[in-house]
């Protein structure tokens, strides 16, 4: 630039400039959140011509890295600085490009997003794009889910929360799908089954079948299955979503024939989803379907034995009569007879009815039968039918030589249990002896046999004899189980069982049946009295023993810890009356756990209206208790109503006040799904999830506020967000103010409080002394921090109370904040004179958001604080405060004595700085200079200079500054400020020395006008005498009096001048008076302009053309026509003007002026001629 301006002043131009092109018409980039952009464009000079400058970008965040260029192609490198900027900003801005002899434009649009993953479906933007991916590829938006830029794709504060403690799981496919439910993104996946059953019939090996699943909806499942048959074998114990074609899955199970047993067999498969179970029943058989209904029939056959079965118990126990035993037992054996036609014992056990009924003739009939076709009569048959044969003949020795023989058949079939039950009615020492007959039944049914007719005469002796039952050990327990099965326990038997129980130490649970019956049989209370201490001493307090307790307090029977097992054993979920005994027991008494003093309180609750004088003896009690679960954190639907019922506000104090701080906002929690192990319970209020553990789908968790995100995990690691019950089980509000009051510093108010807060606009003066609780607070999270500080802040300013907002603005973070509180706490900042602090934020998150009125304030500081020292950050601080019309004097000096930008932008900041007052010539002179450089006019520039110059301004610029207007005035005519002129000519009269530009500048203004006075005439003749002298002649010295015309020759001189690029080639194609073209080029007299000068005479005329090489072509660029239409009066004195009028005379054939100025002409030719010799 400053070799520009030493040509300038030294009257040299090089007026080929170059002519640039630029590789785009416009920049867009996209750049992300918080990261630099890089990138670059190419400047190029079309016409070959070396290009050297300089680049300024109006945006504060668009960096140019390479700010000056020089070449004839330069590539331009940016990087734009996207800190403080959010997804949906737009920059917008230019790239100023300030060359020698021109200034270009580059714009540029620039648009924040964030850094979203790139999938096969492109970029993934938000939920949505995201939803569309996981439809096509959830492997892909799996991987995408527990990547780190998932969480750029969240809008909702509640999505952004979920997310957070889904994370927190372990990484599962279904986390995704949980994800996606729970955002409202997609349903539920569900599975449907074609069928649900299945028969095969002639399985002979293993076989594969397979069934078919649908899945009419998109989504990650997981599928257990499991069979409950060793038959039945599942091909894949897990299905996914991976296994689906499409929406439908092809399960293959399998059958195996070696794991089946005869006849059909039966089993299940199971499948299991996190929230849907199926069952699909398969039957089996190995035998084909004609085989199967043998097996059918053979079922109905041991059916029918089991009803001939429970027919003889129910005679044996004497619930039928004889006649009606024997008839429906001959319809069963006639029925089974048909099934098994091969089966003897069918008519042999007719026999048995009808000879019991008396019926002898018929059942002689069946016996004779019998033994005509009997072959082997060695087989436990045989001995049935001897057995038949002694109820037919009573003869002592008869049934003595049968019972021999049944003995010897039993000596060959030890094992047959119907051989053993007959010798306990035939042979003697069984049959006299009941308590041999007993013991033998023992010993049969210790070594594993559980035929129900041993078990009928065991309990049968003992019914007769309950004295036989003379301890509880396993037998009698299987003896008694099954008669109470049958509900068959006599009076006697229960006053046995009773008088036997205490010898029981240990409880078990297949007695308590017994003991139910043994009761139906003896209700009394010392029946009761011995269940209640059986159960006691076997510590068994559930809820089904409830009832004995409460059947031994009404008996007011007296058992150590019976009155601590009544309330042990309540459903702590019933309310019900509390007998006096209890009440008063209690009321000095109180070893249980808390849960059960809760129940029993509770019930004292429920009953002050009917019984206020036990309430009232308990009140202090509860209290007591209250006061004591509530500092061990304890929670329950029972305390819950005791804490209601012993808290009310106005007995509250501060111990009390603390204590309620861990109940108050305690949250029952119930799912129907049993599998749940845990929650998550996450408030965007804490760092801290709760984490609570479930039993029995119930837990118990604490709410702070409305907005609490719920999150449920089985033990297999699904979650779940949905499918619960919450409710509250106390209500906070109603205590709010006075534990505050109270206990102003437990988190659990202060969050609960400023929960019904909508902001600032709801706080009160009595909020300020909760503010820094919160703010300081570990556990509270920085979200909710970021949120609440600028409310706080916002609160204060409004009051003016500027001395309390300090600390805040100290220990603010505003990283977490939106980016609306992030531009206030950087304005609060500067309101309250913390400017290092606030100039920190601005230097990291960028200026151009800062209001104009914060922007300026901030600025001054720094350039103060800096003593005025350049620095490119704050001016480009300044220059931004300046383009948005807010600045003062301070920001104004810094930019008149650094700034160099864009001439219009350095003009409009001096004229800013003249109405202030503020010295600018170092100002002035880089506009001055680079205006020049560029050519870039602007229209302050005459006021600019005249200020430039009065302060002094360098001969130098000043000189370029002369030249180059005079230079344009002279080559194109340029409009040009009124005091070039004026400057030129003093400095031209005071005997400066003043190059050709301001000189023929000067001489071209003074053709122009039309009275000049002696001094302008007298420069004009001295000019033009110098000039015609080095034989430079222009078309404007015609402009000039008659006076200059005829001292210099001019009257006979036409010219043809052109205007083009300096060093050009440009011929002249011209015919005088229509006659032969003649070409030649015209000289260039000056930079750029080209001259050819003609003498015509009167009436003479030249017609031509100019032509012009033009990118290596010869082009045509200019076509005219000169003539001489001048008349002479007789004042002309020269020949040539004796000429003209000689021609003009022709021309109009006035003969007397022809002849007259002929006479005249040849007069002044013979005085020439004597007076003036050739050399």
């Amino acid at each position: 630039m400053r070799k520009r301006i030493q040509q300038l002043a030294n009257g040299k131009f090089d007026n080929n400039g170059p002519k640039l092109s630029l590789s785009t018409e416009k920049i867009e980039l996209e750049v992300l959140e918080g990261k630099n952009e890089t990138g670059s464009f190419v400047i190029t000079s079309t016409n070959q011509v070396k290009m050297r400058g300089i680049i300024y970008s109006s945006n504060p965040r668009m960096e140019c890295l390479t700010p000056q260029f020089e070449g004839e192609e330069v590539r331009i490198r940016y990087q734009f600085h996207s800190e403080g900027l959010i997804e949906g900003d737009i920059q917008k801005g230019e790239f100023f490009i300030v060359c020698n002899q021109g200034e270009y434009n580059l714009s540029f649009v620039v648009s924040i997003s964030r850094l979203y993953a790139d999938s096969s479906f492109g970029k993934i933007k938000n939920l949505d794009d995201f939803c569309r991916l996981a439809k096509e590829n959830y492997d892909e938006a799996y991987r995408l889910f527990y990547s780190s830029n998932f969480k750029n794709l969240i809008r909702e504060d509640k999505d952004r929360i979920l997310y957070e403690g889904l994370r927190m799981q372990p990484q599962a496919a279904l986390i995704v799908e949980t994800f996606l439910i729970a955002s409202h993104h997609k349903k539920k996946v569900e599975v449907t089954f074609e069928e649900t059953e299945k028969s095969f019939y002639g399985v002979q090996e293993q076989r594969k079948e397979q069934l078919e699943i649908q899945k009419p909806q998109w989504g990650a499942v997981r599928i257990h299955v499991s069979s409950d048959a060793d038959f039945l074998i599942p091909g894949k114990q897990i299905i996914t979503e991976n296994d689906f074609i499409g929406s439908t899955c092809f399960y293959e199970y399998y059958i195996d024939a070696d794991a089946m047993h005869a006849g059909k067999n039966f089993g299940r498969l199971c499948f299991e989803l996190p929230d849907q179970s199926f069952l699909y029943t398969v039957t089996a058989s190995c035998k084909e379907r004609e085989e199967e209904r043998e097996v059918s029939e053979h079922r109905e056959a041991g059916q029918a034995r089991t009803e001939l079965m429970q027919l003889y118990i129910d005679y044996r126990l004497k619930r039928i009569v004889t006649g009606v035993w024997a008839k429906s037992s001959v319809e069963l054996l006639d029925h089974l007879a048909i099934l098994e036609p091969e089966e003897p014992m069918h008519r042999l056990m007719k026999a048995q009815a009808l000879l019991i009924n008396r019926q002898k003739q018929e059942a002689s009939w069946i016996l004779t039968d019998y033994k005509r076709e009997c072959l082997d009569r060695t087989t436990p048959v045989w001995g049935y039918y001897l057995y038949l044969c002694t109820l037919m003949e009573r003869e002592e020795s008869y049934v003595d030589r049968l019972t021999e023989e049944i003995e010897q058949i039993f000596h060959h079939y030890p094992d047959d249990s119907m051989l053993f039950w007959i010798l306990l009615f035939v042979k003697d020492e069984f049959y006299r002896n009941s308590s041999r007959r007993f013991k033998a039944i023992e010993q049969w049914i210790g070594r594993g046999c559980h035929s129900p007719y041993l078990y009928l005469e065991a309990y049968y002796l003992i019914w007769q004899d309950p004295y036989l039952l003379s301890g509880l050990n396993n037998f009698t327990l299987k003896i008694l189980g099954w008669a109470a099965k049958q509900d068959a326990i006599s009076k006697d038997i229960a006053l046995q069982v009773r008088n036997l129980l205490p010898e029981q130490r240990e409880y078990q649970k297949k007695w308590y049946p017994v003991l139910e019956k043994c009761y139906e049989a003896d209700p009394s209370e010392e029946m009761v009295a011995a269940i209640c201490t059986y159960l006691i001493r076997g510590q068994q307090f559930a809820p089904k023993y409830h009832v004995w307790y409460e059947r031994g307090i009404d008996s007011e029977i007296r058992i150590t810890n019976l009155y601590e097992a009544f309330l042990i054993s309540m459903d702590p979920n019933e309310v019900t009356a509390i007998p006096k005994m209890i009440q008063l027991y209690f009321q000095y008494n109180s070893g249980l756990s808390y849960r059960h003093m809760a129940v029993l309180y509770v019930n004292i609750i429920a009953a002050k209206e009917k019984q206020p004088d036990v309430y009232h003896k308990y009140r202090r009690n509860m209290e007591q208790f209250a006061l004591a679960q509530m500092e061990a954190g304890h929670m329950d639907d029972n305390l819950a109503v005791i804490y209601r019922e012993i808290l009310p506000v106005s007995i509250l104090n501060e111990e009390l006040a603390h204590k309620a701080a861990e109940v108050l906002f305690v949250h029952k929690l119930c799912c129907e799904n049993r599998g749940i192990a845990k929650a998550y319970i996450l408030h965007w209020q804490l760092k801290a999830p709760q984490v609570v553990t479930l039993t029995n789908g119930c837990g118990y968790f604490k709410a702070y506020s409305k907005d609490y995100t719920v999150i449920l995990c089985d033990t297999e690691g699904n979650c779940y967000t949905d499918d619960y019950q919450d409710e509250a089980l106390l209500q906070p509000e109603n205590y709010l103010e006075k534990c505050m009051e109270l206990a102003p510093e437990e988190l659990s108010y202060l969050l609960y409080y400023f929960d019904g807060k909508k902001g600032c606009g709801d706080f009160t003066v009595e909020d300020g002394r909760y503010f820094r609780m919160l703010t300081q607070s570990e556990r509270v999270s920085d979200e909710y921090k970021a949120y609440l500080i600028p409310e706080i802040i916002r609160f204060y300013q409004k009051k003016g109370e500027m001395l309390v907002i300090e600390p805040y603005l100290n220990e603010v973070d505003i990283r977490n904040m939106t980016l609306e509180n992030q531009c206030y706490m950087e304005e609060m900042l500067i309101e309250t004179h913390q400017f290092d602090r606030a100039f920190q934020l601005v230097h990291h998150y960028g200026y151009d958001r800062l209001g104009s009125r914060a922007g300026v304030e901030l600025c001054s500081y720094e350039i103060t604080e800096h003593s005025f020292e350049e620095n490119d950050y704050l001016l480009g601080m300044a220059q931004n405060c300046f383009l948005h019309e807010k600045y003062n004097d301070v920001i104004l000096i810094y930019l008149c004595k650094f700034f160099q930008g864009p001439t219009k932008q350095m003009a409009a900041i001096w004229k800013a700085a003249r109405e202030f007052e503020i010295d600018t010539f170092d100002l002035e002179e880089r506009i001055i200079t680079q205006m020049l450089y560029s050519t870039d006019y602007v229209d302050e520039i005459e006021r600019i200079y005249d200020s430039y110059l009065a302060g002094g301004g360098r001969e130098l610029v000043c000189m370029a500054y002369l030249s180059y207007f005079s230079h344009y005035y002279l080559v194109n005519d340029m409009m040009i400020p009124e005091h070039v002129f004026s400057q030129i000519r003093e400095r031209y009269l005071a005997g400066q020395t003043l190059n050709d530009a301001c000189l023929l500048g000067l001489l071209k203004q003074l053709s122009e006008i039309s009275a000049p006075d002696a001094a302008d005439q007298k420069i004009a003749d001295e000019l033009l005498m110098k000039y015609t002298g080095r034989n430079l002649y222009f078309a404007f010295y015609k402009k000039f009096g008659e006076t200059m015309i005829r001292k210099y020759h001019l009257y006979d001189k036409f010219f043809v001048e052109y205007h083009t690029k300096a060093d050009q080639h440009v011929l002249l194609n011209y015919s005088v008076n229509g006659g032969e073209y003649h070409k030649e080029e015209i000289p260039e007299v000056y930079d750029g302009i080209y001259v050819k000068a003609f003498v015509l005479l009167f009436g003479e005329s030249v017609s031509y053309y100019i032509s012009e090489k033009l990118h290596g072509e010869w082009k045509v660029v200019e076509s005219r026509q000169i003539s001489n239409q001048n008349m002479y009066g007789d004042k002309d004195q020269s020949r040539y003007d004796v000429i003209n009028n000689i021609m003009f005379a022709y021309a109009m054939q006035d003969e007397t002026m022809l002849s007259e100025s002929m006479r005249k002409y040849v007069s002044m030719d013979d005085t020439v001629k004597k007076l003036f010799k050739l050399l």
